[in-house]
């Protein structure tokens, strides 16, 4: 599980955040897999703030959001990202 944002700073140049969990869950089948999935859900989401944290500022605004986790992918959607649900890439990033 993963969360990959790209930010732009004033001078336009752009970067990525990620937050990275070793979770495979992608979509949870059965109690046990849905209280595995909200919790690795919860560390992933507040791993990834503490990364963007220094940049919410004027300085920096996220471009886009992308994630392997459908919840955060309509969480941040109604939030006002752009937003990107891609469930393949999670093997590909590296943190």
């Amino acid at each position: 599980m993963y969360i990959k944002a790209v930010v732009k700073d004033r001078t336009g140049k752009t970067f990525e955040v990620v937050a990275k969990n070793g979770c495979t869950i992608i979509l949870p089948r059965g109690l046990f897999e849905q209280a595995r999935f909200a919790y690795a859900t919860n560390l992933l989401l507040g791993q990834f703030y503490q990364k963007i944290k220094p940049y919410a500022n004027q300085n920096h605004a996220i471009v886009e959001i992308t994630t392997d986790n459908a919840l955060l992918t309509e969480k941040f959607a109604k939030e006002g990202y752009k937003t990107s649900f891609m469930p393949l890439e999670s093997e590909q990033i590296e943190a």
